[in-house]
C-alpha cells in the first residue's frame, strides 16, 4: 500500500495539491519510525508545495527498525537547510527516574524530567541473550508484586542501526 501511495503522489502532482488543500497541516508524530517509502511520500508532498509539515520524533526512541524504519531519515532533515528544527530537551511524559536512565544510556544529550510526574522505579540489567533477560525481567515483575499477564506487562526488544548521536527534534520545512 505504501508503495502505491508513493507512486500516486509522485506521478500525479494534482493529487498532492488536492491533499494539501484538504489537509493543510500535517503533523507526523514518531517520525523516527518512518520508512524510506513513507519519508519519500512526505518529501513528495513538500516538493509539490505542501509547506505546513511537521515531523516530531526522537531517533533514540526508534522501535520499528525491524519494519524498515530508518531513524537517520529524520536526523537528515535536521541537517537539511530546507527544514528548520527545534530541539526538545524537556520531557512532558517522563519523570526523573526514566530521564536519568535515558541520559545514562545516551550521554550525548540531556533530557530534563517533568517534575510533575512520579515514575516507577527503573531497573537496569544487561544480559547477552534475550531469553535470560526476559526470564529475569518477568521474575523481577513477580517479585515486585506485579501480576504478569498480557494486560499488565509488555516486553519490547529492539536495536539501533544508527551510528551517530542524534537528538530528539521537531523539524519543519522552511
Amino acid at each position: 500500500v505504501k508503495y502505491y501511495c508513493a507512486r500516486v503522489v509522485k506521478e500525479h502532482p494534482d493529487v498532492s495539491k488536492l491533499f494539501a488543500r484538504r489537509f493543510p497541516y500535517l503533523i507526523i508524530d514518531e517520525a523516527q519510525d518512518c520508512s524510506r517509502i513513507q519519508m519519500s511520500i512526505i518529501d513528495s508532498l513538500v516538493t509539490r508545495g505542501h509547506a505546513e509539515v511537521m515531523l516530531v520524533g526522537d531517533p533514540f526512541q526508534a522501535i520499528y527498525e525491524w519494519r524498515d524504519a530508518e531513524p537517520m531519515l529524520l536526523v537528515s532533515k535536521t541537517k537539511n537547510q530546507a527544514w528548520s528544527s527545534i530541539e526538545l530537551s524537556k520531557s512532558i511524559r517522563s519523570g526523573g527516574e526514566i530521564c536519568r536512565l535515558l541520559n545514562r544510556l545516551h550521554p550525548s544529550r540531556t533530557i530534563i524530567p517533568n517534575e510533575d510526574i512520579s515514575d516507577s522505579s527503573v531497573v537496569f540489567h544487561q544480559c547477552a541473550d534475550i531469553e535470560t533477560t526476559l526470564r529475569e525481567f518477568l521474575q523481577c515483575a513477580k517479585d515486585m508484586g506485579i501480576e504478569v499477564s498480557t494486560e499488565t506487562v509488555a516486553v519490547m526488544y529492539g536495536g539501533h542501526h544508527s551510528h551517530s548521536n542524534p537528538r530528539g527534534q521537531i523539524s519543519t520545512p522552511t
